[in-house]
């Protein structure tokens, strides 16, 4: 392989410790894209205007950092340099963007993924789609699909489980074993009969939420769940009350 001559990585880097560099990294930018002073620009709007899929080191740097202004004291080149060598490609230089953008609306989507994890699922699907159509090509998928994966167990079992479910299907609707491209009714058809491929996604989505985030979700449900309780216990009440007074009244 010629690595690319920007290329600050390790090669022999393991992929647990890569993919936790990853989102170390993606959870730092996010957090300062939310603060006040960040929040005028726009991620998607610094990937939108690169007109490839892949995207460069130096490219990749220059439109977060143009975009978003950072103070220079926060030394953010410095940290998406090092966001960028932690995804495939980087080696190369040939990162693709769309991965990125879907990585860090992770992040943003925290608080839905687990209430409806088709949405979530499919907001990324959207982003791969070609124009004008529904349609993916299987390999993106796959990248898709494994994007949160931090271990090779979970990255293989991950694209294994969905290859099995595309495979099995193909000969359902008379497609070629190595069909190439995927339309969004297929993607849904393969998550009925294998709902657990979906549900293994979304928790590995969740899984890279920071703790805070997480903990935020958790705390809010909690919440909600003692405002139901505190509103049935009030009905249950207002009901015993209501009795008595006809008790009395009689």
């Amino acid at each position: 392989m010629n690595y690319s001559p920007y290329f600050t990585g390790r090669p022999d880097e393991s992929v647990r410790n890569r993919a936790l560099r990853k989102w170390t990294e993606m959870q730092y930018l996010y957090y300062h894209i939310c603060q006040p002073a960040y929040r005028s620009g726009s991620m998607e709007n610094a990937m939108w205007q690169v007109s490839n899929k892949e995207i460069k080191k130096f490219v990749f740097v220059q439109a977060i950092v143009s975009e978003f202004k950072f103070d220079r004291r926060l030394r953010m080149e410095e940290h998406c340099e090092r966001l960028y060598d932690a995804f495939d490609g980087a080696q190369t230089s040939s990162v693709d963007m769309r991965l990125i953008l879907c990585s860090y609306m992770n992040l943003v989507l925290f608080k839905t993924m687990k209430e409806n994890p088709k949405h979530h699922f499919f907001t990324f699907y959207e982003i791969f789609c070609e124009p004008f159509s529904d349609e993916v090509k299987r390999s993106d998928l796959l990248n898709l699909m494994s994007m949160c994966a931090t271990t090779d167990d979970e990255f293989k079992n991950t694209r294994v489980r969905l290859n099995k479910g595309l495979t099995n299907l193909s000969t359902v609707h008379g497609l070629k074993d190595n069909f190439k491209w995927v339309d969004k009714k297929l993607i849904l058809e393969v998550f009925e009969v294998d709902p657990g491929l979906l549900i293994g996604f979304v928790d590995q989505c969740w899984a890279r939420c920071s703790e805070e985030q997480r903990l935020q979700v958790l705390g809010k449900k909690e919440e909600d769940t003692a405002i139901s309780f505190q509103y049935r216990d009030h009905k249950f009440k207002v009901r015993q009350a209501c009795q008595l007074w006809g008790k009395v009244s009689e």
